[in-house]
């Protein structure tokens, strides 16, 4: 049967409750068919569906891979006629195929709804349609007009953005890196445990130096290059995301190396330089973007309990550096995070992210790099900154 939007005697389409669906939530709208025909056009099968498919279409690594579809019928085989149609054939119309009913003429409203699992992952398009995960609605109308038979159709891609995992323990990503041979301390966390779309969010850092320089900028031997190296460098936050297939053994280089930058924010003047024998702690501030977020990686679960391996996740990174001047591989701590949508974000209590971080107890660990006494906010880190169906006739 030929398959098209367009039809000169019917039209259908879809509408939607909302412009964005919660895993956890169902995708609702409803179907509006239109008959133009006074009579002897024929409405055979009804229905909506509901795709989730997951695609990637590098030259080197294409796959695709279906792993929701969800079905609502409200005509067909086996089904009793709708209210788009008469149940009987009156005096004089012309016959019809099996299964098919002579049309009313005008609108008929099909109301639907279709549920999403609590791990249904976030749509996206990643790397300019390398890497996408879509939600799709298909309205199908079987019609029978002058002996021809033809399906009119209409889809609509509807957002969906994923919740955390049931059993998410709000514990903040943080990390400890180590440099010139353990002569600088950098330990950082991403306060509140995640980021949110379209709002501010903090990462604590506590710096130690026991090094000969100073760090946070270049230093330069001349007055001019040393003023032209602290505009310049310090402190930054990066975050961005990365593309991870999880069927690729450890050992093997990814075939599909995609990466963007989401954000990224540079942190300067003197408040943020560490001297040497010095130990500061700094609230940095960066506002994540409306439309930041990645894609979970794991087992997809489909309709009636059906469960498939996801072909890839979007991973999300935020990452922090500190310039170590000329001749010293700059520090940089690397810390993943989850990125929600405001919607889908926990009620949480608010953590004060411009607040002076508080003073930390001893901590023992038996190699020395990592004995951390307690740390009293420097003056020169102490200041956090932010750059802040029913039928009618026509």
């Amino acid at each position: 049967m030929n398959a098209s939007p367009y039809h000169s005697k019917v039209r259908v389409s879809l509408k939607f409750a909302d412009t964005q669906f919660a895993a956890g939530s169902a995708v609702t709208g409803k179907m509006e068919l239109e008959c133009k025909a006074e009579k002897g056009l024929g409405i055979g099968v009804i229905m909506v569906e509901l795709y989730a498919i997951e695609e990637l279409t590098s030259r080197d690594h294409s796959a695709t891979s279906t792993f929701l579809q969800s079905r609502r019928l409200f005509q067909g085989p086996g089904l009793p006629p709708s209210n788009s149609v008469h149940p009987y054939p009156s005096p004089g119309d012309p016959p019809l195929p099996a299964s098919y009913y002579h049309a009313r003429r005008g609108i008929t409203t099909f109301l639907f709804q279709f549920s999403l699992p609590e791990s249904s992952p976030s749509s996206i398009d990643f790397g300019s349609g390398l890497a996408r995960l879509r939600y799709e609605v298909r309205a199908s109308v079987g019609v029978a007009w002058k002996g021809e038979k033809k399906l009119v159709t209409d889809k609509k891609v509807v957002d969906v953005v994923e919740r955390l995992e049931p059993d998410f323990d709000r514990v903040d990503p943080e990390g400890v890196i180590v440099g010139e041979n353990g002569k600088i301390w950098m330990q950082g966390k991403v306060l509140g445990g995640y980021m949110v779309a379209g709002q501010p969010s903090c990462i604590e850092l506590m710096v130690k130096n026991h090094s000969a320089k100073k760090v946070g900028y270049r230093s330069c031997a001349a007055r001019l290059n040393h003023l032209i190296a602290l505009q310049n460098s310090g402190l930054s936050v990066t975050l961005t995301r990365e593309l991870y297939l999880p069927n690729i053994p450890p050992t093997q280089k990814q075939p599909l190396q995609l990466s963007d930058t989401v954000t990224s924010v540079s942190f300067r003047g003197p408040e943020y330089i560490i001297v040497p024998g010095a130990e500061g702690v700094a609230n940095l501030v960066i506002d994540v973007p409306k439309n930041a977020r990645g894609v979970k990686g794991g087992r997809r679960i489909g309709d009636e309990g059906r469960v498939s391996e996801c072909l890839f996740e979007v991973r999300c990174m935020v990452s922090v550096k500190l310039s170590m001047g000329i001749g010293s591989k700059d520090v940089r701590l690397d810390l993943p995070v989850n990125i929600l949508h405001p919607s889908v974000a926990p009620d949480y209590p608010p953590y004060d992210m411009y607040a002076t971080p508080a003073e930390l107890p001893v901590v023992y660990d038996p190699s020395p790099m990592f004995y951390q006494p307690p740390i009293s906010p420097a003056p020169y880190l102490d200041r956090p900154m932010s750059p802040f169906g029913s039928h009618s006739l026509p």
